[in-house]
């Protein structure tokens, strides 16, 4: 191993300023694997990583999304925002 964080080979100094997908692959997660742990389709996590979404996802997927990252629902929201102004 390389001794660093997957977050530290990112430009960006922590993990409160990244994009739905930056998140993801920080912690080491496959976009399958976030599908099937939040309960939604990989078509559907990689429109939400894209940004390419009208609206947030309930509560409920985004409180699963927290989880399977292991970040703050806050966290997941603000990627997700992130996410649609990268789009």
């Amino acid at each position: 191993m390389l001794g660093v964080e997957p977050v530290e080979l990112l430009a960006i100094d922590n993990a409160e300023g990244l994009a739905l997908r930056e998140l993801r692959v920080s912690r080491g997660m496959s976009l399958q694997g976030l599908a099937e742990t939040a309960n939604a389709s990989s078509s559907t996590v990689r429109r939400w990583e894209s940004g390419d979404f009208r609206r947030m996802p309930a509560k409920d997927v985004v409180d699963a999304l927290a989880r399977a990252l292991d970040v703050s629902t806050a966290q997941v929201e603000t990627a997700l925002v992130l996410a649609r102004r990268g789009a």
